[in-house]
């Protein structure tokens, strides 16, 4: 088994997965695509390609993006849990549109200061 497939695996063997990659369980993770609890521990163990303080950002490598090939074409992947818990995950297409994010994140949050 190669690296790529064990990380798929692994979440799919936690979570029910739907045709379209969305988890079906209740909790955090439900309806959010398949991709977003390996993203979620990633950022949880302090790897995110850019940390906001309040949202991950994760540029996307070669690996993820065999191990979840619903990424596409994309760039990177923010993660952000709301107040109540829930875990939501965003594709970012470009890196132009990735970085704006990262631009307008830290501009909302200077605002909040």
């Amino acid at each position: 088994m190669t690296p790529t497939n064990k990380i798929r695996d692994e979440i799919t063997s936690q979570y029910t997965i739907d045709d379209h990659g969305l988890i079906r369980d209740l909790g955090k993770f439900q309806m959010e695509m398949l991709y977003v609890p390996f993203y979620w521990d990633a950022g949880m163990n302090g790897c995110a390609s850019e940390d906001t303080g309040r949202v991950w950002f994760f540029e996307i490598c070669t690996d993820e993006r065999a191990a979840f090939p619903e990424l596409g074409s994309a760039f990177g992947v923010s993660i952000f849990q709301d107040d109540n818990g829930f875990i939501y995950g965003t594709i970012h297409e470009t890196q132009k549109a990735y970085e704006r994010m990262i631009d307008k994140v830290n501009e909302s949050q200077d605002g909040a200061q």
